[in-house]
């Protein structure tokens, strides 16, 4: 078998056989069980080590025969030598698929071979330039392991030092960064990168082919720089050998392939600074009133924690907001993962809507960093997310200790030797994982006090900090959750949620994943029947969770198949397993939907009845309610309705049959706030309050009302009006007794004070004059004018009007400039209106009005400028 007179099998016999050891332990740990992305990297790993050492061994024997083999020769035999180290782990993975499920074959050995592949010949060929410069083996050895572990170690400082999270390297390949992205793919990037490391290994051959000696088996610098050993032909290869690695490396940046803080400052070339904020967005992708938006979150977030930490951060934090989670996972490395860097003190944020979603617990994270005067990160993973989630608590419909203490009920609650070990951590779903922390944190925070926190935060130190062990403050904390009351929607909202696995438990985590992409995507194009079969094989790879069954009927519903949705969903719902109640609710109503588009109204509202029982979150229970209250009215309505919830229903159609449900039946509450939600939705903020305002004034269930409470809050609070925002949302405090419900509309309190006490010294850059689109509806003007002229003031006082100036200004428009003052003897809105119909607007019938606009002038915080526009008459 092995021909060549010095080349020595028995040695290699040691490295195959590590090499099969390894690559069946393999085949039996979590995620690296099929061929794929994990088993690419951990086998690219031992491949190419493996194989830089046999490269080693083989010059070395080469050295001890005498045979003095030519370059090519001593390549060709080190790169057969060396081949069965990169397949026996294919192999034995391929032999696997007899006991595992196949994830996706082809696209695993596209990762193998791309990953696992070149870092075989990676290994080989720098292998074989250090046993060519090492006189011995020994030396040659200390020369590979020594090249490798520089660039670990260069790789780990390029984490450290620059924003990106993920890592292209010559023997791993591609470290895809945070564990929580699922979704791992081959891109153009990644082929850069390998071939980068590829031409990196070619380089330095090019390089020893030239000072190659045979007969010493050796690198000879003489020989290298005799220029005489060489023809020109050769030295014009080297140095275009080397001048495209010198481009390559240069590329680094630009290809994100290993980018710095300076090319993502070019990236984002918007710039905002405030207070405590240096914000960079793409300008093209984020507009002002967007960035100025979040630069004002940004600035109440610092606020909140700055008086929760009881310390502020040493300087600005740099902000960075991406276009897409596309191009943040281009970039540095998440996607979905929103990233916080305690020790550059920088943010990195995909787009959101206002208020961002994540900011809060990412920015905690730095207010975290700063506990401890050096150690910027816990050491325990359940303290590094358990003091962000504790210090945000804002986690939906429960809080942290409600979730904890369902968890507990339900025994799911992981023990606190797991969330604080850096190992057993991840082995727990992420959901379960964060919300047990942040409540065994905030239930540290609040008994032991911030201190204990400062103190336990770096190395998990308990004892120090309170003079208990983790067992004993694992009993108090449980038996605190055993006092926390937990609802029974609650314990199906837990059910629904934390169901979760671990991404370590699942079985082909990347592949399911991609086919869930790949189905939203093609869902939204209307393109169900693909989407269906995208669902239809996640299922086969992941029999055990009925999420996928239903996915599959919501594609079913989306292409208005009724009979069939019917069938399967009694079907499913025969067959649910228990701690499935969420899933029954939308099982349930998903039925309900089917029969009533079926024409069979009494048993549609039997089902929807039961769904509503049985129903998780809040959302649904609002959607079930109007469903239920469209059947008392008449059929007209119920076909708004029915039509108003279709999943295929664009934004637009859905303002359109909200707007057909105020038409129908005016006094029905559920028509108005439908409208709210759309106007809302559309960014509509006068006539979104004033269509809520009509809703509440008509009267809602409870559920219904303390969210038209809250949506009416923020859009007073976008339009301006921060005072009557409070007012919003302390009613909507009131509205439920859920504890989350309660912290996050006194959060909203807080924001509204906040904002206009900043805002009154002009913090923020005053945007231009907007204009807000009218309905043209002849009894909307009163409503738009009534919350125009609110303005900032004291608590209870109210608007009082000193004088009125009205001007032409061009055909069919008039400008009404009213100077507002407060006081204790200010008139009433009703006076102050007729005055302002006794300036002139008669002139402008109202049921002519079509637009009003609105100006807080800088100058003067007190005056209020309307721009009042006809529709041409």
């Amino acid at each position: 078998m092995w021909r060549s007179a010095w080349l020595p099998p028995k040695r290699l016999t040691l490295l195959y056989l590590i090499q099969a050891l390894g690559a069946g332990a393999l085949c039996f740990l979590p995620l690296t069980q099929q061929l794929g992305y994990e088993h690419s990297v951990v086998a690219g790993v031992f491949v190419g080590l493996l194989a830089g050492i046999g490269s080693v061994l083989l010059v070395h024997h080469a050295r001890q025969t005498a045979s003095a083999p030519s370059f090519a020769r001593l390549l060709w035999c080190s790169a057969r030598g060396t081949l069965p180290l990169l397949l026996i782990p294919w192999l034995t993975a391929t032999l696997n698929l007899l006991r595992v499920p196949n994830c996706g074959y082809l696209e695993g050995l596209a990762f193998y071979f791309l990953l696992a592949g070149v870092s075989w010949a990676y290994g080989t060929g720098l292998g074989l330039i250090a046993g060519l410069f090492g006189r011995t083996c020994r030396r040659g050895l200390c020369l590979w392991f020594g090249w490798v572990l520089g660039t670990v170690v260069y790789g780990l400082y390029t984490l450290l030092a620059h924003p990106p999270k993920f890592l292209y390297h010559g023997l791993a390949g591609y470290i895809a960064g945070p564990i929580y992205d699922a979704t791992v793919r081959i891109t153009g990037q990644t082929v850069f990168a390998r071939f980068l490391s590829l031409w990196i290994a070619a380089s330095g051959l090019v390089w020893a082919a030239l000072g190659y000696s045979p007969e010493g088996v050796r690198f000879s610098w003489g020989r290298f720089w005799d220029r005489r050993s060489r023809s020109s032909a050769a030295r014009w290869t080297l140095g275009g050998v080397w001048l495209l690695l010198v481009v390559l490396l240069l590329l680094r940046g630009p290809t994100a392939v290993r980018p710095t803080r300076g090319d993502l400052r070019r990236l984002l070339e918007g710039r905002m600074e405030t207070s405590h904020f240096r914000i960079y967005y793409d300008p093209t992708a984020h507009s002002q009133e967007a960035i100025q938006l979040l630069a004002e979150d940004a600035e109440f977030r610092y606020f909140q924690l700055q008086g929760l930490f009881q310390r502020g951060l040493p300087r600005p934090v740099g902000l960075y907001l991406y276009s897409s989670a596309e191009q943040k996972r281009r970039w540095i490395g998440a996607e979905w993962v929103q990233l916080a860097d305690p020790i550059h003190l920088e943010l990195h944020l995909n787009p959101d809507e206002f208020p961002h979603g994540v900011l809060k617990h990412e920015l905690a994270h730095l207010f975290a960093g700063q506990l401890h005067r050096w150690m910027r990160l816990s050491r325990s993973p359940g303290l590094l997310e358990g003091v962000a989630v504790a210090a945000d608590w804002e986690e939906g419909e429960l809080t942290p200790h409600e979730w904890a203490a369902a968890l507990a009920q339900t025994s799911r609650l992981p023990s606190l030797k797991e969330l604080m070990s850096l190992r057993r951590f991840w082995g727990i779903s992420s959901s379960r994982a964060y919300l047990a922390s942040g409540s065994f944190v905030r239930w540290l925070w609040e008994s032991y006090g911030l201190d204990a926190v400062r103190i336990a935060y770096p190395f998990g130190d308990f004892r120090r900090a309170t003079g208990r062990s983790l067992d004993q403050l694992e009993a108090e904390w449980r038996r605190y959750l055993g006092t926390v009351p937990v609802p029974k929607w609650a314990l199906r909202r837990a059910e629904r949620r934390l169901v979760q696995p671990a991404i370590v438990e699942q079985t082909c985590p990347h592949r399911v994943a991609a086919l869930e992409t790949e189905a939203w995507a093609l869902y939204r194009r209307g393109a169900f029947e693909a989407a269906r079969q995208r669902f239809q094989e996640a299922a086969r790879l992941e029999p055990n969770r009925p999420l996928w069954r239903w996915r599959v009927l919501q594609t079913e519903m989306a292409a208005g198949r009724w009979e069939q949705v019917a069938s399967a969903a009694r079907q499913l719902i025969a067959e649910l397993p228990e701690g499935s109640g969420g899933l029954r609710a939308d099982l349930l109503e998903a039925l309900g939907d089917a029969l009533w588009w079926q024409g069979q109204e009494a048993s549609s509202r039997a089902a929807y009845q039961q769904a509503l029982e049985a129903a998780s979150s809040s959302a649904q229970a609002r959607g079930l309610e109007l469903k239920l209250q469209a059947f008392e009215g008449s059929p007209a309505l119920q076909r708004a309705v029915r039509n108003y919830f279709f999943p295929r229903t664009t934004a637009a159609q859905r303002l359109y049959w909200a707007s057909r449900c105020v038409t129908e039946e005016p006094e029905w509450a559920g028509g108005h706030y439908l409208l709210g939600v759309q106007l809302y939705n559309a960014g509509l903020w006068t006539e979104a309050e004033a269509a809520f305002s009509k809703a509440l004034a008509r009267g809602l269930p409870p559920l219904l009302r303390a969210e038209a409470l809250r949506r009416q809050g923020i859009a007073r609070y976008r339009i301006g009006a921060y005072q009557q925002a409070q007012e919003s949302f302390a009613l909507a405090e009131e509205a439920l007794s859920q504890t989350a419900w309660r912290f996050l509309m006194r959060s909203w309190q807080q924001r509204a004070r906040w904002r206009y006490q900043v805002g009154g010294r002009a913090r923020f850059p005053e945007t231009d004059p907007y204009e807000l689109g009218g309905f043209g509806l002849s009894d909307q003007f009163p409503e738009i004018l009534r919350h125009l002229v609110r303005v900032p003031g004291g608590a209870g006082e109210r608007p009082i009007q000193r004088s009125v100036r009205i001007e032409d200004d061009g055909p069919h428009v008039v400008v009404v400039d009213v100077s507002l003052l407060f006081g204790p003897d200010a008139v009433g809105l009703d006076e102050l209106l007729g005055l302002l119909d006794g300036g002139g607007l008669p002139e402008l019938p109202k049921r002519k009005i079509g637009a009003v606009g609105l100006a807080v002038l800088p100058e003067d915080r007190r005056r209020v400028v309307l721009r009042i526009k006809s529709n041409g008459h």
